[in-house]
């Protein structure tokens, strides 16, 4: 029906432009008047339809203003970075939680978003997890969103992790973005997993055995491997890496990450880097107390040992 309805309004602007060149009086009064009244029964009956992304797409993109800010740190989080940063000492009571508890902390464009879901199916065609039978599809996470949505105001105050399906499936998540790149919508999903598990680490303290052993290597040795402070000292005395200085200001600063203390591979790639450096006369040094970059940790949703890991560098 909703075709039906378009071609008619399309042929209504056809005719009216047809008589207009041919004739006037009533005749192309009634055409064009035809037309209207069909196009806005069209655009009425939308809402109710799943052909209501053909709107909402459009206003969803003209506001999203994280198109080009994955992973964002979140407003809740920014209130502890501004008490690193002026040396204040952090007030975690002043927070009343963080990540998304309740359906009433998401963001306006995110419900957006949703109603711009084509229902496609791209997103869970090409997630890993649901490719070995995961609890996670990010279909159906979008899904419960949309279906509680729907009732704002009677669902604001919805604890979202209630629900046993997105107690679980957060954690299925590989935080790929492969779902985001082929949404012909552009909706945001690994986001809203990542602010979710915010609030199960930092909140309640939970979270699956294999991830709570992550974060406890972390929160022990400052990086996921378990890398010792002397391990790393050996490496850069091995391989004389020179050590950044402000007195002599170098050109760079080489960060190694992790993995160069213990991947050869990753070492094979420093040294030609450094090769290459030498060769072009550019001067370089690498951090004496490097750590890690915390990323697998934020991705964890543990953003406050991320901050610490962060500010300490």
């Amino acid at each position: 029906p909703l075709i039906i309805l378009f071609f008619i309004g399309l042929s209504g602007i056809l005719y009216s432009y047809v008589l207009l060149a041919h004739s006037g009086g009533m005749l192309l009064i009634i055409s064009r008047l035809f037309h209207v009244i069909s196009n806005a029964f069209l655009f009425l009956i939308i809402p109710g339809t799943k052909m209501l992304h053909v709107i909402s797409t459009t206003g969803a993109l003209c506001t999203k203003y994280e198109l080009m800010s994955k992973g964002r740190i979140k407003n809740n989080i920014l209130s502890i970075i501004s008490c690193y940063t002026e040396n204040k000492e952090v007030d975690i009571d002043k927070v009343s939680h963080f990540g998304l508890k309740y359906l009433d902390d998401v963001k306006k464009d995110f419900l957006q978003e949703i109603d711009s879901c084509m229902e496609c199916g791209r997103c869970s065609q090409v997630c890993p997890a649901d490719k070995i039978n995961k609890d996670l599809s990010p279909g159906t996470f979008i899904g419960y969103f949309k279906k509680n949505s729907r009732e704002y105001e009677k669902n604001k105050n919805l604890y979202l992790l209630d629900s046993p399906f997105i107690k679980q499936a957060i954690w299925d998540c590989y935080t790929c973005y492969a779902c985001e790149k082929v949404c012909p919508s552009y909706v945001s999903i690994v986001d809203r997993i990542i602010d979710l598990r915010r609030h199960m680490v930092l909140d309640q303290g939970e979270a699956t055995p294999e991830h709570s052993k992550t974060l406890a290597d972390f929160s022990k040795y400052k990086n996921p491997i378990k890398l010792t402070n002397q391990e790393k000292q050996d490496f850069i005395q091995k391989n004389n890496l020179p050590i950044y200085s402000d007195a002599e200001k170098p050109d760079y600063l080489l960060w190694l990450g992790c993995h160069a203390y213990m991947d050869p591979v990753f070492q094979h790639v420093i040294n030609k880097l450094r090769a290459l450096l030498d060769a072009s006369n550019i001067s370089y040094g690498i951090m004496d107390n490097e750590l890690c970059c915390g990323n697998i940790i934020r991705l964890l949703g543990d953003e406050y040992q991320f901050l610490e890991i962060m500010f300490q560098n």
